[in-house]
Order: C-alpha cells, then structure tokens, then sequence
C-alpha cells in the first residue's frame, strides 16, 4: 500500500507496523456498537413507515406533486424503489392540508376470497375515513402532540365543523359495524325470518229484557262485546348474499362519501 506525500508528487510505502494499526483501528471500529447500531438503522431505514416520511427525499423533481393531484395513478418499480415511501408521504401531505385520505395495503387481503375481498377493502376505507374525520378534520392546529408528533408540521387550513363531522363519522361507524358483521357471517345460506303481528278479534251479542209492572209491559235491549287478540306468525325464506348486501347499501356509501366531500370542501382521496 502506498500514500501520497503532502510535499511532493512522489509515493512512499506505508510502513508496515502503521499499516498493522490502521487496520487494527479500523476493525475496531467496524465491530464497535455505534456501527451495528448505525446499519440496524439503515435497514430499518429501507422499510417504509409513517415515521420515515418527515425524511422522504423524492426520486425526481415533481414526483410527489404529481402524486397527489385529483387523478387516477399507477406506481410501479422494483422492490424498495420508493413506492410505498412515496405514497405514505402523498398520504401525511394530504392530512396535514386536512383533506380525506384513507390508505389502505392490498397486500392484507391477497388470500381473502370473492366476495369477502371487497367487503375487506371497503371496511378498511371507511375504517381509514373516520379515522382522519375523528383526528386530522376537527384537531386544531396547536394540537402540536398530534400534528407534531406525526408529522412535524402543522395544517394552514382551520378544522371543519365539529357538528357535522361528528355526525357524519357516526354515519361511517353504523356503515363499519354492519360490513363487519356481514364480513365475519355465511354466505348463501337460507335465512328464515319470523314476523309477529297482534289483531283484535271481537263478537257481539243481544239480551233482551221484559219488564211487567202494573199491567205495563216495557221491553229493553242491551247489547254487550266481548274483544281479544289474536297472534299471527309469518314466516319468510331467503337467501342471504354478501354481493347482493352491497348492491342494496351502495347508495348509502355514495352519500357517505357525497357529505364527507360537502363538509370538507373537497373530493375525497384514495391511495
């Protein structure tokens, strides 16, 4: 091994009792807990997550622009190219300037099975919705352990109506709580349901009375009712279908989505 002299142009060789401590010193570095702590970090640093979005550093100039305008994308690349990176900061820029975002990983439901694989997605995407509706929608702005915290800056934008909102993510937790249940129920299964209804059932009869008093006859009629109730069961066979439970709500989801974008002034975000 040689090295440069700092006066002149000409090398001389390392001496090899140096060259043993430099490497010496060096494997002592390299095995040190500051490394090892140091590549644990970096590893941990290729692996997207919310907390690695205050350090995003975008691949091209305009990419995350173009990420979170009001169209449609396809992210493709190669594994650990950014994608997920880039989308978790296109998701915290949308929060922070408080408008719907719901994301939601595909990747949990690859083994779910038709039609469950769309009853999973849209009880995650509501689930996502009212969580930003209960957090980023109606938290002030000097709320700094949320803002903060998360995303080491704070909105420009003030909070919505906390009324409103608040009604709204009751609407989205009664829409949550249902596709659970239909979620975790049978499919194609005979259902029978069982209606009881209470009528009145009443009957009349006459008496006739005579009375005779001092050669005068008089005559009256009276008339009495008996009433009582009668139960009547109606029993229905049908069949119960997740896809067909969908058709039926899905206008209810629209006006979900039709006041979330009414309140929050503007249309709402899905990654």
């Amino acid at each position: 091994m040689r090295l440069r002299r700092t006066q002149g142009e000409s090398l001389v060789p390392l001496p090899p009792s140096l060259y043993s401590v430099i490497l010496s010193q060096m494997s002592t570095v390299l095995d040190s807990a500051e490394v090892e702590s140091l590549v644990i970090l970096v590893e941990e640093a290729t692996r997207s997550s919310k907390e690695g979005v205050k350090r995003f550093i975008e691949p091209a100039q305009g990419t995350l622009r173009r990420a979170i305008n009001k169209r449609h994308h396809v992210i493709f690349g190669r594994r650990g190219s950014g994608k997920s990176s880039l989308l978790r900061k296109a998701a915290a820029d949308l929060t922070i300037d408080r408008r719907p975002i719901a994301y939601v990983d595909l990747e949990t439901f690859k083994g779910h099975t038709y039609p469950d694989v769309l009853l999973s997605i849209l009880l995650s995407a509501l689930k996502e919705f009212n969580q930003w509706l209960e957090t980023a929608a109606v938290h002030p702005a000097n709320k700094t352990s949320f803002w903060q915290k998360l995303f080491g800056t704070r909105p420009n934008r003030p909070a919505y109506n906390r009324e409103q909102i608040a009604l709204l993510s009751a609407d989205f937790a009664k829409h949550i709580d249902q596709l659970q249940e239909q979620l975790h129920s049978s499919d194609h299964t005979q259902t029978t349901s069982s209606t009881k209804t209470v009528e009145e059932d009443s009957s009349s009869f006459d008496a006739s009375v005579n009375i005779a008093f001092q050669g005068l006859g008089a005559g009256s009629k009276a008339s009495q009712a008996s009433s009582g109730e009668v139960t009547k069961e109606k029993q229905q066979t049908y069949k119960h279908s997740k896809l067909e439970f969908l058709h039926q709500h899905i206008l209810e989801y629209q006006d979900l989505f039709r006041r979330m974008r009414e309140f929050c002034g503007g249309d709402p975000i899905y990654s």
